[in-house]
């Protein structure tokens, strides 16, 4: 159900709302063959100036929640809750400031030396001059593909945002809100962007890592589309294809979210838990906690029909 739909049946008494969190994530990717995307730096600067709490709570009213982790907090088998959160509880002054020292760190400048800053009387960003990569050549004009208000209005709204966070620091970025079956065909067949939003269903084992971002599928029609490589996560993603054991395969999987909260390929920006409705005067179910929802139970086997009680 959607919000909406939940409250119009909260005080039926007959019916029962359950929420369970959902295996997946909504994330903006980069296209790593085009510069600033390829630099790391650059992607550590971008996330921390994506403001997901101020989306999901203030925009989105807590309609979604903020992701940090490649393996969502559901996945409890495989979640790793010492992953970096870059970015996380930052006021808008602190990201500014802390996306300019990541730039200057790295050899970026802005023009005529204009670097933004916080203005604390208006509380705002002062936006300063057009960001210059380390070579002294000016960011081009960015693209970012996102899915259109009337197929996702959360997608949206943060394409709207990101937006207006990157132009205050001087990246010049255009959002262009499309139909999804246009911008499919543009991210994995065309390869045709400088940055994307979309999303993922997500599988219970980790292996989904090494799919998302290994070089063998970083090809046309892949599903790594950003064109993301890094001998490193070679390697490690590749070890959880031939682990043995859980805790052996827990000590890989967890080093891999590590190093791709600290890469960025993605920055990974929200999921919406799902609420799912029953008529509890009815029925009765032996277990409502599943990840992704009742309705998901038989990805795990099934089998949850046959132990419903009717009353």
């Amino acid at each position: 159900l959607q919000k909406g739909l939940t409250d119009q049946i909260m005080d039926d008494p007959n019916l029962s709302v359950i929420t369970n969190p959902t295996n997946g994530f909504r994330y903006l990717s980069f296209n790593n063959r085009r510069r600033p995307m390829n630099d790391c730096s650059f992607r550590q600067a971008v996330a921390v100036l994506i403001d997901k709490e101020f989306v999901t709570g203030t925009i989105l009213q807590n309609v979604a929640y903020p992701l940090y982790t490649f393996i969502p907090a559901g996945n409890e088998a495989w979640f790793f809750d010492e992953t970096p959160t870059i970015g996380q509880g930052l006021g808008r002054e602190q990201r500014i400031n802390l996306a300019v020292a990541i730039l200057q760190q790295a050899g970026y400048t802005w023009e005529g030396d204009a670097v933004p800053t916080w203005d604390a009387e208006n509380r705002m960003v002062a936006p300063g001059g057009r960001l210059i990569m380390p070579d002294g050549t000016p960011v081009p004009a960015l693209n970012m593909l996102a899915p259109s208000p009337g197929y996702d209005p959360l997608r949206s709204t943060f394409a709207i945002w990101i937006e207006t966070w990157l132009n205050e620091a001087g990246i010049p970025l255009t959002a262009h809100l499309q139909g999804f079956n246009v911008i499919v065909p543009k991210i994995f067949t065309e390869q045709d962007f400088d940055m994307y939003i979309l999303g993922w269903s997500l599988g219970l084992f980790p292996s989904f890592l090494r799919d998302f971002f290994s070089e063998e599928q970083a090809v046309l029609d892949g599903n790594n589309a950003g064109g993301y490589v890094n001998p490193v996560f070679e390697d490690l993603s590749a070890a959880l294809l031939t682990c043995e054991t859980q805790e052996a395969c827990k000590v890989i999987s967890d080093e891999v979210q590590v190093l791709l909260a600290t890469e960025m390929p993605y920055v990974l920006l929200f999921d919406t838990g799902i609420i799912e409705a029953y008529r509890s005067a009815s029925v009765e179910y032996p277990y409502l906690e599943q990840l992704s929802g009742l309705q998901y139970t038989h990805q795990g086997g099934g089998g949850l029909q046959s132990e419903v009680n009717i009353r």
